[in-house]
């Protein structure tokens, strides 16, 4: 069985801060609750994404240096579903 990868997730800048962002990887994660891992990427410029991910569980598995931007990273982040 394959792991899901979250590609894109983005919330509109006048409702950040508000929980959407939350309430979508709740989501995601609902729906894939039958699978045992959940991945996804986070540009290392954008730090308040970051957080969110790590304060519901989600970890570092690798930093992409100039994956996508040269002079940035993409970290690969996993979560363990339960």
């Amino acid at each position: 069985m394959s792991s899901p990868y979250i590609s894109t997730i983005a919330v509109a800048p006048a409702t950040r801060g508000q929980g959407v962002g939350r309430r979508l990887l709740q989501f995601v994660e609902e729906h894939y609750r039958g699978r045992r891992h959940l991945f996804l990427c986070v540009s290392s410029f954008n730090p308040r994404a970051r957080q969110l991910y790590e304060q519901v569980g989600y970890g570092v598995v690798a930093d992409l240096e100039g994956y996508i931007v040269a002079g940035a990273s993409e970290i690969l982040m996993h979560k363990r579903l339960e």
